[in-house]
């Protein structure tokens, strides 16, 4: 149930962003409002469930820190790629992070590739790879301007 409805709000927060960018609110200040609503809640649900929180301890405010600087950029990249492109673009640089997060730790040292992870994102590497070539075949449908035959 709580997963349902943080995809809910999750998307309603999307959409009313889309419209306060559209009435010309900047996109800093949609991402400021959107995580000070979303740190609303997380401090009622700390409220209302006090046990356990972890909160004494000084790591997890740390990483907590941590992680709200990493959602901030991440809610303002979001709503500057849509006010500057569009919601396509800012759609598919979201859903990519966790990629780029997955690189940075081995290219960090963070991770270790085991044999199972390297054969995936090998595999993952070549279905994007194919559908890259499937996708510029099929080029002409799409693109309005020669210059962009090829790149997509």
């Amino acid at each position: 149930m709580l997963v349902a409805l943080a995809a809910l709000f999750w998307g309603l927060s999307g959409g009313i962003g889309a419209i306060l960018l559209a009435e010309g609110w900047g996109s800093f200040v949609v991402s400021f409002y959107r995580g000070i609503v979303g740190l609303l809640f997380v401090l009622v649900w700390l409220i209302l469930c006090p046990g356990n929180s972890g909160l004494a301890k000084p790591r997890l405010w740390f990483w907590a820190a941590v992680a709200g600087l990493g959602v901030a950029g991440n809610f303002s990249f979001y709503f500057l790629s849509i006010s500057e492109g569009s919601v396509a673009v800012a759609v598919t640089l979201m859903y990519c992070a966790p990629v780029f997060v997955f690189l940075v730790s081995f290219a960090i040292g963070l991770e270790q590739p085991r044999p199972g992870v390297r054969v995936s994102g090998f595999l993952c590497h070549r279905a994007g790879a194919a559908n890259a070539v499937q996708m510029r075949g099929h080029c002409h449908r799409y693109c309005r301007h020669r210059s962009t035959h090829g790149y997509l």
